[in-house]
């Protein structure tokens, strides 16, 4: 996992925005057409981190990665919890992440059926997975956190 960031910093409204992508194992999720804010998807994954811990996904070991990714649409709260939500960057995508292990995090995303912008890397329909350790994610975004803070730090 990483998250490649253009240095191109702005200032708007009290939040800092600029462009960048999320990269799981080799695919690219979001855009660079638009500035976004990187606190809104260390906060989302931050989230997501501590909802899923709370819930027991153990019945998803016998449910393909197609089941697993329709629960979004459920109206079971636990499954609901599993939404990654990373910021409007990411509405193209239906995301999950759920842990596999305590230490091992599963992801899936599906490309929606009308994104707003053009993913060429991207078929539709199909569904992406990822098993990341935990300690890479941590650290991940720790690292892209104390990248921020060292722009707000530089940019009084």
């Amino acid at each position: 996992i990483a998250i490649d960031v253009v240095p191109n910093l702005d200032h708007v409204n009290g939040i800092y925005l600029c462009n960048f992508l999320l990269h799981i194992n080799g695919k690219s999720l979001g855009q660079l057409e638009q500035q976004s804010s990187l606190g809104v998807l260390i906060n989302g994954f931050e989230k997501g981190l501590a909802r899923a811990s709370l819930i027991n996904i153990k019945h998803f070991e016998i449910l393909s990665d197609e089941q697993i990714l329709s629960t979004l649409n459920d109206d079971d709260l636990d499954y609901y919890l599993l939404r990654l939500s990373l910021g409007d960057d990411f509405d193209d995508f239906s995301m999950m992440l759920y842990y596999k292990t305590a230490e091992i995090i599963r992801i899936l995303w599906q490309l929606s059926d009308s994104p707003f912008f053009d993913y060429t890397s991207y078929e539709k329909g199909l569904i992406y997975s990822a098993e990341l350790n935990l300690s890479d994610v941590v650290s991940c975004l720790e690292a892209t956190k104390y990248w921020l803070k060292q722009q707000y730090i530089f940019n009084l």
